[in-house]
């Protein structure tokens, strides 16, 4: 069941390429059996054999099949945009830039207009037939569905372009792109051929970069280049072809590409790219599919004129529609965009602890070198007391509370890493106080290694709700940058300055150092992902912090340059 979908999809599309020119009537030449023109001098000649040329003035002539319009009403409409039609042997009623007339009240079986070329271009007759239903609400009320259409999709090109500014997701781009140029090719549409070169050209190149960023989105939301290299190939080879052929509109007012292949053949590509990938086991792809169905279906009927309304009518119905599918569809990859966002800033912050792995060994190993020296020694100052038969009760007594006072302080060491460490999935309040003392704890052997003086105060401090060992992490990252810089530019006499405070209801951490600051042209770039001035700096300790600090806390972190060094403010 699950190949049943998109395997009579493919189908139906094959259908519609093979055997159309033998099962699909089309609806104009059941009621109009031939189209004739003339010049002011000449005899008729059959319309689509003409070719076409400047004339001044012409007539034409069409023969209505009046047997086959019995008591239903037809309608027949006549464009007449720069009002060229002089004359006529029916009576016709004027609708905006057409003439319209009900074909089951005709006194004869032909229709007679004669034009005067006003505008002096070639000679372009096209007309539409329309049922009661046509012309009662969709070309009475053409003006609502096209603002409906064009609302819907205006939407569309604009939300995903404002999630692709955030999120820098290619697919969202493309997506919003498309929209846009649906759009601009939608409104160069008209209902008849009559065409400028100009107009011809703009329309083509709207034509053109729609199917660009369809086969670009295609391309980027089904994973095509990276998971199917050999159809991606083909793609890019599509894709360069419509890149050459919107230079050719450019040189000869005309798409060149489309003068030898239907337009509609475009959107079968995604069509069986959506196939492909979704019998390889891409469930979602089966919503690109339906979205891309209709849309090829669509520029297929309005290709070959065939349905029970208007062509173009059917397209500014089927187009917002097909929006509102991919969007569905975009909608839920947003969601796992999102999703694997937050799990990948999860993971680099996790990376970021791992990568002081071996500083923080260290700091354990110095945290506890001491208390182990500690017990090493009342270990064997016990043993000499019992060999010597002098230990009493009361001296056994107090060497066993300073063992137990030594294996607190290293059991509160382990938990203070651990808790640096553990990955925690809740928010919890906690004290910035505390928070700042765990880090220094932490970073003791280091600041001890390198002689640097901490000076910590507080005027105020308050719980605040989030990830305390995110927050600690920012504390980390800041020190250990002015211990790099204490290093670097050889600070004789290092020294941190911290201080908690209260100012305009926001609580701030102000970290300072005496290391020499930041310079000038960097300075507006420290937090950018990736930018490091040291020489095997990673870039992405700055950039972490100020996730944290934006994002987890609501807050913000600021840097900036005074006295001898460099000042960073966490303000929440």
């Amino acid at each position: 069941m699950k190949y049943f979908t998109p395997f009579l999809l493919m189908c139906t599309c094959i259908v519609f390429i093979l055997f159309y020119p033998y099962n699909v009537t089309k609806k104009s030449s059941s009621f109009i059996e031939e189209v004739y023109i003339k010049d002011k001098a000449g005899a008729y000649q059959i319309y689509s054999q003409y070719k076409g040329e400047i004339l001044e003035k012409y007539n034409i002539k069409i023969k209505v099949k009046k047997q086959n319009i019995k008591n239903q009403k037809t309608y027949l409409e006549v464009f007449d945009i720069n009002n060229e039609i002089i004359k006529q042997n029916q009576t016709f009623f004027n609708s905006q830039e057409s003439l319209f007339i009900e074909l089951s009240s005709l006194s004869s079986d032909e229709i007679f207009l004669e034009y005067s070329n006003l505008k002096n271009k070639k000679v372009d007759f096209d007309y539409n037939i329309y049922n009661s239903i046509e012309y009662n609400f969709f070309n009475k009320n053409e003006k609502l569905l096209f603002g409906l259409c064009y609302g819907i999709m205006f939407c569309s090109f604009l939300y995903y372009g404002i999630i692709f500014l955030t999120s820098k997701e290619k697919s969202f781009l493309y997506y919003s792109l498309m929209q846009f140029f649906v759009i601009c090719t939608l409104v160069s549409f008209k209902n008849h051929g009559s065409y400028s070169p100009s107009e011809q050209s703009l329309l083509d190149i709207f034509e053109n970069l729609s199917f660009i960023f369809t086969l670009l989105f295609a391309q980027s939301v089904l994973y095509i280049k990276e998971k199917h290299k050999q159809i991606n190939k083909f793609l890019d080879f599509i894709i360069y072809l419509h890149f050459v052929d919107l230079v050719l509109i450019l040189i000869f007012k005309v798409s060149i590409l489309y003068l030898y292949i239907p337009i509609f053949t475009a959107f079968i590509i995604p069509v069986f790219l959506a196939i492909h990938v979704y019998l390889l086991g891409n469930k979602s792809a089966l919503i690109y599919l339906l979205g891309w169905s209709l849309i090829f279906i669509s520029i297929f009927f309005y290709s070959n004129k065939i349905f029970l309304i208007d062509t173009l009518y059917l397209l500014h119905i089927v187009m917002p529609l097909e929006s509102l599918i991919l969007s569905f569809a975009l909608g839920i990859k947003l969601k796992k965009v999102i999703s694997e966002k937050n799990e990948n800033e999860q993971l680099l912050i996790h990376s970021l602890k791992l990568a002081t792995t071996g500083e923080m060994i260290n700091n354990i190993a110095h945290q506890w070198k001491q208390p182990l020296n500690h017990i090493s020694f009342i270990s064997m100052d016990l043993g000499l007391s019992n060999e010597d038969k002098d230990l009493s009760k009361e001296y056994l007594g107090k060497k066993l509370e300073e063992i137990d006072i030594q294996i607190d302080f290293m059991a509160n060491t382990i938990d203070t890493f651990s808790d640096f460490y553990l990955n925690k999935k809740k928010k919890s309040f906690f004290c910035i106080k505390e928070c700042v003392q765990n880090s220094l704890f932490i970073l003791d052997s280091l600041i001890k290694a390198n002689n640097i003086k901490i000076d910590f105060s507080f005027v105020q401090y308050k719980k605040i709700h989030g990830f305390e060992n995110e927050y600690a992490q920012v504390i980390l990252n800041i020190i250990s940058n002015s211990k790099d810089a204490f290093i670097k530019n050889t600070i004789k006499k290092p020294e941190i300055k911290i201080e908690i405070y209260k100012k305009d209801e926001k609580f701030i951490t102000r970290i300072s150092d005496n290391a020499g600051g930041i310079k000038e042209n960097e300075i507006h770039k420290i937090f950018d992902s990736y930018y490091t001035s040291k020489k095997q700096g990673s870039g992405i300790g700055l950039y972490m912090s100020k996730m944290i600090i934006n994002k987890h806390f609501k807050g913000e972190i600021r840097a900036y340059n005074e006295n001898a060094g460099a000042c960073f403010e966490i303000v929440i």
